[in-house]
């Protein structure tokens, strides 16, 4: 007989929260980084979930007004010996910190079968 495999998903909910887990480790690790980094224009992190890598950029703390992101590098790594670079040219907006209060702002991009990703030569305003 032949058998048959059912494929298991998982439901909507499971999702949301997985990637609203993802987002609060990022936002986490972010908020770590801006205490190191805190004269910073701009503080970003960075992982690859589903196939889409999720780049999230922060106004850094020792910055007073809105900072705007021009340009960034994307670092997107496939195996150990395979990593492909982006020049992103974008205008992403970063306002001023309110309070104890740092805005964040999240992209995402398409990059497939990626293992990880990382940011870096950001041009801010």
């Amino acid at each position: 007989m032949h058998s048959v495999r059912a494929k298991i998903r998982q439901p909507k909910k499971m999702k949301k929260s997985m990637i609203g887990k993802t987002l609060a480790t990022l936002a986490a690790a972010t908020g770590a980084a801006t205490g190191v980094t805190a004269c910073a224009p701009a503080v970003t992190a960075c992982t690859v979930r589903h196939h889409y890598a999720i780049v999230i950029f922060e106004n850094g703390g020792g910055s007073v007004g809105k900072s705007l992101v021009t340009q960034f590098r994307l670092n997107v790594r496939y195996s150990p010996y395979y990593v492909q670079h982006w020049i992103m040219n974008t205008r992403i907006a970063l306002k001023p910190a309110r309070g104890n209060q740092l805005p964040v702002v999240v992209k995402t991009y398409r990059v497939g079968h990626a293992r990880s990703c990382r940011v870096d030569k950001i041009r801010a305003h």
